[in-house]
């Protein structure tokens, strides 16, 4: 995030009228106690999720969101010095083969206000390998447990529910506001996070949290793009359309990862790691992907290098299919005891990732990529 950058969300409330304090207490509400029905109600739900993204994706015959990306071929190199939990899997100057796929949650054009992804399999496959990171722009996410995720879905049925989805909650407001980026220069001058918090056993069998990251070799600091304040107070109404004289293409994107990987020595980025051990009696709010972790507690370690060679070809792009469930024996996905919980979203993930890959490439056309 840019060091002069201001979140201006809460100005813009309170310049429209809105009792900001009062806001601010209502953003995390405390997570209830599972109950009796609480793990019969997650998986009635979480199946209602999967019906709904294979029969849209499968009608659409393209991705619900991310739609159209762009992939490269590489390799990731463990560093030889590692600082992280030693563990099995990420062992030093371990080298893996690598796939990743860059594109916007929303918008095809790049020109717009929007979430940023980048993800990796850490496999020269399409599907399946051992591990996945699906990672986006922002250190926190505007939404943190299932009722949070069915308002994220409900705010993409246009600007009229994208703005009463940002006012009821000024977390949702502040969160996309820090996550979006506005026609970036490059997709590799930004940094990508996974937001969501994994269990990490060490080779001594011990437990660890841990989050992810991915992060331009020479890392200023500072995100390109970073929402301005027309955008910021105006979020729903910008967020679909490029600014007024800005003529660069469409795909200019995708166009600049293709030149970089022509010319010269490709894309270089660092995967990093943090880390906090596992604590009988902690807080759940370890797994609140809403609040990124305080920096001096749980710094950035590095983990891997990444060194992006070659273009992958759009069909072979298209048909990536990446899961959270992809992991390590090293790695875990936390279990959900109820919709409530924030670990609920790893579980609903796991769901509709695979629902929606099902749906869309059931129907797939070559044809119908947009190139």
């Amino acid at each position: 995030m840019c060091d002069d950058w201001k979140n201006l969300v809460y100005e813009a409330l309170a310049e429209q009228g809105n009792d900001v304090e009062a806001m601010k207490t209502k953003e995390f509400e405390p997570i209830p106690e599972p109950g009796f029905f609480s793990g019969a109600s997650l998986a009635f739900k979480t199946t209602v999720f999967q019906g709904v993204f294979f029969a849209k994706s499968f009608f659409a015959r393209r991705r619900l969101t991310h739609k159209n990306g762009v992939g490269a071929v590489g390799t990731a190199t463990v560093v030889s010095h590692p600082k992280f939990p030693q563990n099995d899997f990420f062992t030093p100057n371990r080298e893996f083969s690598v796939r990743l796929r860059h594109a916007n949650l929303t918008n095809d054009d790049d020109r717009t206000l929007d979430v940023r992804a980048a993800s990796i399999k850490f496999a020269d496959i399409e599907e399946g390998g051992p591990f996945d990171l699906v990672m986006n722009t922002g250190r926190a996410c505007p939404f943190w447990n299932g009722p949070t995720v069915k308002d994220f879905m409900a705010s993409k049925r246009g600007n009229e529910a994208l703005q009463e989805w940002l006012m009821k909650n000024s977390a949702y407001y502040r969160l996309a506001v820090e996550s979006s980026r506005r026609a970036p220069s490059s997709y590799t001058q930004l940094s990508y996070y996974s937001q969501m918090t994994m269990e990490l056993r060490d080779e001594m069998g011990e437990k660890h949290h841990a989050r992810f990251r991915l992060i331009p070799r020479h890392y200023s600091g500072q995100d390109d793009g970073m929402p301005d304040k027309r955008d910021q107070y105006n979020y729903a109404d910008e967020s679909g359309e490029p600014r007024e004289g800005d003529e660069r293409p469409c795909d200019y994107l995708k166009q600049d990862v293709k030149a970089q990987l022509s010319d010269g020595d490709g894309i270089h980025y660092l995967i990093q790691i943090q880390v906090r051990d596992v604590v009988k009696g902690e807080s759940l709010e370890v797994f609140n992907m809403g609040k990124a972790w305080d920096l001096d507690e749980s710094p950035w370690l590095d983990l891997a290098h990444v060194h992006l060679k070659g273009l992958l070809d759009p069909v072979s792009t298209e048909r990536l299919q990446f899961n959270v469930t992809n992991l390590p024996k090293c790695i875990l996905l936390p279990e959900a005891p109820s919709f409530e919980d924030y670990r609920s979203v790893g579980h609903l993930r796991r769901a509709i990732y695979s629902a929606d890959q099902r749906g869309r490439l059931m129907r797939f056309r070559p044809e119908d990529l947009q190139q």
